[in-house]
């Protein structure tokens, strides 16, 4: 085995870096989107709602699931650089959610947006507690899980309403394009 690359640059942050809580914010934002939009899913590809919700299901199992894989990954080739690559596979996976004929590719397109996601927290997380010092730590992951909190509440109402007043695809789209 090769030697590891620096996950992080030396601790002298006092704060998340931007990028850092946007991307969690993001990340929150497309993971609680979905649930206010099924029933228009269910609608709009003519399948009863419980088929539907393999959507969110199958999205929030890779979520989970892929988070210790991002963990030996972001060890491995260093934390900005997976979560650069989990944010443009996320941003792919998402538009391709949203062109999405079918609940099955549908499905498969929320899988993978799941597991591109499901990076971008922990990573974020870990590269804090790298670079930030102890001593201001707390503050800095208290800003990081903010900008996820802020990120699941805007979901929350904004993802309903926008596929309500718009298009269900288009809560898929937003959080890709910002990612």
């Amino acid at each position: 085995m090769g030697p590891m690359t620096p996950s992080a640059p030396p601790v002298n942050l006092v704060r998340p870096p931007l990028a850092v809580s946007v991307a969690s914010f993001v990340s929150s934002f497309d993971r609680f989107a979905v649930s206010p939009m099924l029933v228009l899913i269910a609608v709009d590809l003519g399948v009863p709602l419980a088929a539907a919700v393999a959507v969110a299901s199958g999205y929030y199992l890779a979520y989970g699931l892929t988070q210790p894989l991002w963990g030996v990954l972001s060890d491995r080739f260093g934390r900005v650089r997976v979560m650069r690559a989990a944010l443009a596979g996320a941003a792919l996976a998402g538009l391709g959610s949203a062109l999405m004929p079918g609940l099955a590719a549908l499905v498969v397109a929320r899988v993978v947006t799941g597991a591109c996601f499901g990076a971008v927290i922990p990573t974020g997380l870990t590269y804090v507690g790298d670079t930030v010092h102890v001593s201001v730590r707390q503050r800095a992951l208290t800003d990081l899980m903010g900008a996820a909190a802020l990120g699941t509440a805007t979901a929350t109402g904004l993802g309903g309403v926008l596929a309500d007043l718009i298009d269900w695809r288009v809560a898929f789209t937003v959080p890709a394009l910002c990612a």
